[in-house]
């Protein structure tokens, strides 16, 4: 069991775990933390899962697909931090503002790209004064066991297939879809 105040009301095998997703401040962000098919997974599993309207469509995820599947469609950002036990965050700490620390409450358990190596001591204080755990994904292992959880390889490779896109559309004769590690037109 949890030793805080969120969990002092019951024990964890009692209560369902309440999942927040808030929308991401990071201006060009376009990612969510949770798609609504993991989200229904988590709802399935008993879990009560809460999205920020319109949390998911830059993503092109929309407020209904994750009501089909369960999830809360909260009115704003301060009511998922309220309500969440577990927050699920692509870009933690306030992205977007180097010395804000989102409101998270006493207790509360953040899992997201958390910038380790950026964070000021303010910060570091400001979520152990709150007893707040946070969980940074870059610090996941990358090795085979740990690809699942993986997001840095997985987003490098996505950004790998990108520039080859724009790449593409960007040159001016045609792009082969075969490719070697030499590659197999002229540098351009």
């Amino acid at each position: 069991m949890i030793n805080n105040k969120r969990w002092e009301r019951e024990s964890q095998s009692d209560r369902n775990v309440i999942i927040g997703v808030p929308d991401e401040p990071t201006t060009g962000e376009r990612r969510v933390a949770l798609t609504p098919a993991v989200a229904a997974e988590l709802v399935e599993a008993g879990h009560a899962v809460s999205v920020e309207a319109g949390a998911g469509a830059d993503a092109d995820f929309h407020d209904g697909d994750y009501e089909a599947v369960g999830c809360d469609i909260s009115p704003d950002r301060d009511t998922v931090f309220e309500a969440a036990d577990i927050l699920l965050q692509v870009q933690a700490l306030g992205a977007g503002d180097d010395e804000r620390v989102d409101p998270y409450d006493e207790g509360q358990i953040v899992v997201g790209m958390l910038g380790p190596y950026d964070v000021t001591d303010d910060q570091l204080h400001t979520l152990a004064d709150r007893a707040v755990s946070a969980f940074s994904l870059e610090l996941m292992p990358r090795i085979s066991r740990a690809q699942s959880m993986d997001a840095l390889s997985s987003q490098a490779s996505l950004g790998g297939y990108q520039a080859c896109l724009l790449a593409a559309e960007e040159l001016p004769k045609m792009f082969p879809m075969e490719m070697t590690a030499a590659g197999t037109i002229k540098p351009a």
